[in-house]
């Protein structure tokens, strides 16, 4: 399908923005003085939750994949041995189709709920240390907005991902007659570009980016002359 050969071309977008992350963390405010000794700590939890957050967003991806698949499509498991001609109850398969599918979908949650737990442990912190170093005016706080772009930028290429497979999916519907699998990655593509979209909003107001245009300070008017 089209739509997965054009978000197999992003995932090494995905990863440029993680070496520049990490770029930025470590030459961004190099040369200052790190008067409160947050820097480092900051670099730690920025790297961590960025790598914490690509693998939940990817176990995220295969949980609805797989779950989506099992619900519409099921797949076959290999046959039962001899005595025992019900053992595709034993597989988790249950109603949605039998197979292996269910078995794809506690694996896939597995590796998300080890992806989001790593993630969730590293990004409080991550909160707390910009509660602590807010804007940018500190080496520490440079590092917390580059990881926070970062973030964004994972988020708007994912999105735009979930959209052209959307689309490509939404055209695979009308164009065929198995509208099972179409409709398996429709449903995952909307509910993860959903979810993308609400992270890069929390990620843009939580670290308040953006342009930030100030308005000059007002100057004082010119002194009289003497004598007036």
């Amino acid at each position: 399908m089209a739509a997965f050969a054009f978000v197999g071309f992003l995932f090494p977008l995905v990863f440029v923005g993680l070496i520049v992350l990490i770029i930025a963390a470590l030459v961004v405010g190099r040369g200052e003085t790190d008067t409160t000794g947050r820097r480092p700590y900051a670099v730690y939890l920025a790297v961590v939750t960025f790598v914490g957050l690509l693998a939940t967003i990817g176990g995220a991806f295969a949980f609805l994949k797989a779950l989506f698949d099992w619900m519409l499509i099921g797949s076959s498991g290999p046959a039962c041995p001899p005595g025992f001609p019900d053992c595709g109850a034993f597989d988790m398969g249950g109603e949605f189709g039998g197979g292996t599918g269910g078995k794809e979908v506690l694996e896939a949650l597995l590796i998300l709920a080890i992806s989001a737990v790593l993630t969730f442990l590293h990004g409080r912190k991550l909160l707390e240390l910009r509660a602590l170093e807010p804007g940018s005016s500190s080496p520490a706080a440079r590092v917390l907005v580059a990881f926070a772009y970062g973030i964004a930028f994972v988020a708007v290429f994912s999105v735009l991902a979930a959209a052209v497979a959307s689309a490509s999916a939404i055209v695979d519907l009308g164009a065929s007659d198995d509208t099972d699998q179409a409709t398996s990655t429709l449903l995952t593509s909307l509910v993860l570009g959903v979810g993308l979209g609400f992270l890069f909003r929390y990620t843009w107001n939580t670290f308040d980016l953006g342009l930030k245009l100030t308005a000059p300070a007002p100057t004082a008017p010119p002194a009289p002359p003497p004598g007036t």
